[in-house]
């Protein structure tokens, strides 16, 4: 009778757990499947939404991006000051503007990307943006100032420099960090914008290369498609530079001549 007992109450408690298993089973499959019923994921996009999105708005009156703007910054040593105009999407959850409003130190980057810039000095008699129209504006360098030993300040250079995506190349229907971009500077107030790089190059920025920070150097990675012997990707890289002085933009030829030489060589060993 108490074996019967013994029994019956382990049949039971199998019985229980091998229900639990299948609940969990069940959740997991249900979670696999459908992530967004147990995990609100807010996957923001950046960029100015173009074309279609934008013209089935304006048939339907209904605006799809919000503008914001960053605390003014003042340019070191000057009455000039900046603000950066960043766009994000109106789908955004209200908690989360509500962290954009409640906290100084938040970084609209992390939502939407910077599509122009307000340059004004401080008595506000000279607004106005750094582009005409919007783009994309995925790096901005404003210079530093330093102490001569004479104690005058100096800044490090004379420009800003940018890097700028101004058409949706990609056809995505937005104006982004996936278009191609190129870099620009201006002088220290914003003014006389300049492009210094073709788009089609789709460049990165390097360094400064001099003292004077007169030559800027950037790099152009590109991916092959053949593999090596280790199933990698090779890549070839290309040094570009250009001269604020003489204007010129140029590949450093030489070299990249002699790398390619020792690269051949090597392969050959």
């Amino acid at each position: 009778m108490y074996q019967s007992k013994f029994i019956k109450f382990i049949w039971a408690v199998n019985g229980v757990i091998i229900f639990l298993i299948a609940i969990f089973g069940l959740v997991y499959l249900i979670m696999e499947i459908s992530p967004d019923l147990f995990h609100k994921k807010y996957e923001y996009n950046k960029g100015v939404i173009v074309e279609d999105k934008k013209s089935q708005s304006k048939k339907i009156k209904i605006d799809l991006q919000h503008l914001l703007y960053d605390t003014p910054v003042q340019i070191q040593n000057s009455d000039y000051y900046y603000s950066r105009i960043h766009i994000v999407d109106k789908d955004l959850p209200k908690e989360v503007f509500d962290v954009i409003q409640g906290a100084n130190d938040f970084n609209i980057d992390l939502l939407g990307g910077t599509i122009n810039v307000i340059f004004f000095n401080q008595d506000e008699s000279q607004v106005y943006p750094l582009l005409e129209d919007f783009g994309y504006i995925s790096f901005m360098d404003v210079p530093r100032y330093y102490r001569n030993t004479d104690s005058s300040v100096q800044p490090e250079r004379d420009y800003i420099l940018y890097k700028i995506a101004l058409k949706d190349t990609d056809g995505n229907g937005r104006i982004n960090e996936s278009d191609s971009s190129s870099y620009y500077i201006t002088d220290l107030t914003g003014k006389n914008l300049q492009r210094i790089t073709p788009s089609s190059l789709n460049l990165d920025l390097l360094n400064f290369w001099n003292e004077e920070n007169d030559e800027i150097l950037f790099e152009q990675v590109i991916k092959k498609e053949q593999k090596d012997e280790l199933g990698l990707f090779l890549k070839t890289r290309y040094i570009y530079s250009y001269n604020l002085k003489s204007h010129k933009f140029k590949k450093l030829e030489q070299l990249q001549k002699v790398f390619d030489d020792m690269q051949q060589r090597y392969r050959n060993n």
